[in-house]
């Protein structure tokens, strides 16, 4: 498979891929591997600061090229969104998105209205759960300024994850996603497979004393392989 046929909605999916009022302000900051087919394609980040009943996400990603440009990647991009927390879901207030790759360089600004009823792809990284609650019980309604979907997640029951960069490992729980596509997407693209059976599965942890819940590993599985996130640093401050 070609790496510049999946960096699109998949990768959205990646970064993805993750209380009503939060008394305590708190951050979470994370580093992140790409693999496709068991291969390293690429690393990335992620955080997340919460602040009362707001919340302000950032990431970015970095796709690599052929070997011979091993200082020039096939794909980058950086993301920041913000809202607030309502209950076990996110009123996104604001997103913006910059990407270098494909076509060439990309800017993308989305508002309060237009996100009305749906998350942005970073959303995705930010679980709220009321007490209680189970992480993988929901829908999301995903917007990323041409593509419309939703992720139906069901539990898989808990896990542990190790992570790599310190040794150590969280509890958490595992869920499978069904990708459900709704606008934007041609004929042709390559994450329509993702339609039939669970071809999107997350790891999460919770964060912030279980009010959110975060991804540790996503993994989007296609037919002749799997493009896979894998956390190697994740650090809660309050």
């Amino acid at each position: 498979m070609k790496r510049s046929r999946i960096y699109g909605p998949a990768v959205a999916l990646l970064l993805a891929l993750t209380a009503g009022g939060m008394a305590n302000a708190g951050s979470v900051d994370a580093a992140f591997t790409l693999s496709l087919g068991g291969q390293t394609i690429g690393q990335g980040q992620y955080s997340a600061a919460l602040t009362g009943d707001a919340y302000r996400l950032k990431g970015g990603v970095a796709i690599a090229g052929a070997p011979e440009q091993e200082n020039r990647p096939l794909f980058s991009g950086t993301a920041g969104s913000f809202g607030t927390i309502r209950g076990d879901r996110l009123e996104v207030k604001g997103f913006s998105a910059g990407i270098k790759g494909g076509k060439g360089p990309q800017a993308l600004t989305l508002d309060a209205a237009r996100l009305r009823g749906f998350i942005d792809p970073l959303g995705m990284i930010l679980l709220p759960v009321m007490q209680g609650g189970d992480p993988c019980a929901r829908t999301l309604h995903v917007f990323d300024g041409q593509h419309q979907f939703d992720l139906i997640l069901k539990s898989g029951g808990p896990t542990r994850y190790r992570i790599a960069a310190d040794g150590g490992s969280r509890t958490g729980v595992r869920c499978s996603a069904q990708f459900v596509p709704r606008k934007g997407f041609g004929k042709d693209d390559p994450v329509l497979p993702l339609r039939t059976g669970d071809g999107v599965l997350l790891w999460l942890t919770p964060a912030q004393g279980g009010s959110v819940w975060m991804p540790l590993r996503v993994q989007v599985r296609f037919g002749d392989g799997a493009l896979t996130a894998e956390v190697t640093r994740f650090v809660e401050r309050d």
